[in-house]
């Protein structure tokens, strides 16, 4: 099920003009699927784990590059020149891309883990 606060703010981005783009380390293919059917993102917004395809066109089990964790900016960087003006993460493992927002930009936590909220809160972002 997509997360409904996440699903809300995309689409609230998307109305207003802003381009809308997805750093996951799932494979490629299916959060290509799941962010159009989902979230009107296109595939050409999206970023996953890239996988193999054979030449029957199966899906292979290699995956070449995986954007997880420092993963995620590296991504980011390689396509863009600046940084977000917004980014938001659901897991630990997104702290890196939170951290690679813009000076005056905007993280948000839209996970639902509040656990995992307070851990990430206290050990990164003491106030």
């Amino acid at each position: 099920k997509p997360n409904l606060v996440m699903q809300s703010l995309v689409s609230l981005l998307m109305m207003k003009g802003i381009n809308v783009y997805v750093v996951t380390a799932s494979n490629n293919i299916s959060a290509e699927l799941i962010c159009w059917r989902y979230f009107g993102i296109p595939s050409s917004h999206v970023f996953g784990a890239e996988v193999a395809i054979k030449r029957n066109k199966i899906i292979s089990d290699k995956i070449t590059e995986i954007p997880y964790a420092e993963g995620k900016v590296n991504v980011l960087m390689k396509k863009f020149s600046h940084k977000p003006i917004i980014t938001g993460g659901d897991g630990q493992w997104d702290k890196y891309l939170l951290d690679h927002t813009g000076t005056n930009g905007i993280r948000l936590w839209l996970g639902t883990n509040n656990d995992e909220f307070d851990k990430m809160k206290k050990q990164h972002y003491p106030s």
